[in-house]
């Protein structure tokens, strides 16, 4: 079972934290584990260990390796933790039918396995929410502001939004009680697609019947990294422009979405591609900050808008986001950010990890 390990200090000392625990993230592509030190509800990242998902049979081993770690090579003993994962998590946070895994997980298994006390599974997009309460809105490693706002966004209600290998969503609300934001679980990517003119309807036509002939197109068949490929494909097929050396490139490519990513300012099936992407993005932001009333601010986070942050910069974006028929003022005040740092989904897993009995009990 192969890893990369990443360590965020040069030395590992415990003796500043009140307790350390482990966060997980579970998605399509890859599996992250983190352990973390708590103090003072801040979360600090000591190490994680990066598997590819497909090369897993299950999540124990990976949790096994990673509690094994802890202890042998630090002498660290973790008792909680909180696994995000990605598909629909049971009532009571036992267990998770995962969307785009051949496995799935449960708890009470791991806490068979392990040394473990105390294990709960959230949605993916869930502990990602949960790490808006760690991050440090002045630091650019962490967040990059789209727009600012006039609203002042403290306590009001945020969304969480992010395409990689699939499309997640989350609704944000504050707790006075115990001073955190919590996430509440989505599985908001599956929702239908609403198209606007004649392109489009003969687009999702096109990957309806490609994909799934009997059931609608949704948001993350088109924000998804296959969903790249599709829009390309759908694109070629009506032969807009001519072919170059880079459509020779993505066609014989084993990692098309990279190489559509890559030539999206230089060729033209790649630029008009990501314009349909930016603009199908734009809208389910929209439709999710208009569901939840979202004055706090729209979160973008994901593998894709990590590596093409520019078209979320683009006065496009905005556009299409300010787009509707009554609401436009309010949409013009939201706050939008995106979230470009890779283990905040970790950061966020390990905090809720440390706020379980407040997370578990809401």
């Amino acid at each position: 079972m192969s890893y990369t390990a990443h360590f965020f200090q040069k030395s590992i000392d415990t003796t500043p934290y009140d307790e350390c625990v482990l966060g997980a993230d579970v998605g399509g592509t890859r599996t992250n584990i983190a352990v973390a030190g708590v103090k003072k509800n801040q979360i600090t990242l000591l190490f994680s260990l990066d598997f590819e998902t497909k090369n897993l049979t299950s999540f124990l081993p990976a949790l096994q390796k990673t509690l094994f770690i802890a202890k042998d090579e630090f002498g660290i003993m973790v008792k909680k933790a909180c696994i995000g994962a990605a598909g629909i998590v049971s009532f009571d946070h036992s267990f998770v039918e995962l969307t785009n895994i051949p496995w799935n997980i449960d708890a009470k298994t791991l806490l068979k396995e392990t040394v473990l006390d105390s294990v709960f599974i959230l949605n993916d997009f869930q502990v990602m929410g949960y790490s808006l309460n760690t991050i440090d809105f002045s630091d650019e490693n962490d967040v990059t502001i789209i727009r600012k706002s006039s609203i002042t966004p403290d306590k009001k209600t945020l969304v969480l939004l992010g395409a990689g290998t699939g499309l997640g969503k989350t609704v944000l609300r504050y707790d006075a009680q115990n001073k955190m934001y919590h996430a509440f679980e989505s599985e908001g990517g599956h929702v239908d697609l609403p198209v606007y003119n004649e392109t489009e309807l003969e687009l999702i036509r096109h990957m309806q019947q490609k994909n799934h002939p009997q059931t609608p197109v949704t948001y993350e068949d088109v924000l998804s990294g296959n969903g790249l490929v599709d829009m390309y494909q759908f694109l070629r097929s009506k032969k807009l422009f001519k072919e170059t050396e880079y459509t020779k490139k993505i066609d014989d490519s084993n990692d098309k979405p990279m190489l559509i990513s890559m030539y999206r300012l230089t060729d033209e099936y790649c630029k008009e591609t990501f314009r349909l992407f930016r603009r199908f993005f734009a809208r389910c932001a929209k439709n999710l900050a208009l569901d939840a009333l979202a004055s706090g601010g729209v979160f973008i986070a994901g593998g894709i808008a990590e590596k093409n942050k520019d078209i979320f910069l683009s006065n496009e974006f905005l556009s299409e986001f300010n787009q509707t028929h009554k609401q436009s003022d309010f949409l013009k005040k939201i706050p939008l950010y995106l979230l470009s740092n890779y283990y905040l989904s970790l950061q966020g897993a390990c905090y809720a990890a440390a706020q379980s009995s407040s997370i578990l009990n809401k």
